[in-house]
C-alpha cells in the first residue's frame, strides 16, 4: 500500500523490495493489480476544525505490467494497493 499525500500532484514511484538480511532486491513481475482510492473516488467536505471525505464511487481498479524499472503512477491525494508476484533481482 502506498499513499500520496500531495494534494496537487501525481507522483511516479519505483517499487523495490529489499531484504534486510542480504543485498538482494525484488520487484513486481508480470501482471500487477492496482486498486486506487483517490480524489476522483471521493468528495471532500471541509469543516471548521477537520473536514471529512465521503465515497463518491468505487475504487479505481486496473492492471499494469511489473518490471524492475517500472514506474507506478500514484494519483494526487490517494491510497493505492498493489498486488502481484515478485521476483528476486540482483542489485
Amino acid at each position: 500500500m502506498l499513499v500520496n499525500r500531495d494534494q496537487d500532484h501525481d507522483h511516479p514511484v519505483k517499487v523495490d523490495f529489499a531484504n534486510a538480511e542480504t543485498t538482494q532486491h525484488s520487484f513486481f513481475t508480470g501482471s500487477v493489480a492496482q486498486i486506487t482510492f483517490g480524489q476522483a473516488q471521493f468528495q471532500w467536505h471541509p469543516g471548521s476544525n477537520m473536514g471529512h471525505a465521503d465515497s463518491d464511487g468505487p475504487p479505481l481498479r486496473s492492471t499494469v505490467n511489473g518490471g524492475a524499472d517500472m514506474l507506478y503512477e500514484l494519483p494526487k491525494a490517494s491510497v493505492t494497493v498493489f498486488s502481484g508476484n515478485i521476483v528476486a533481482g540482483g542489485r
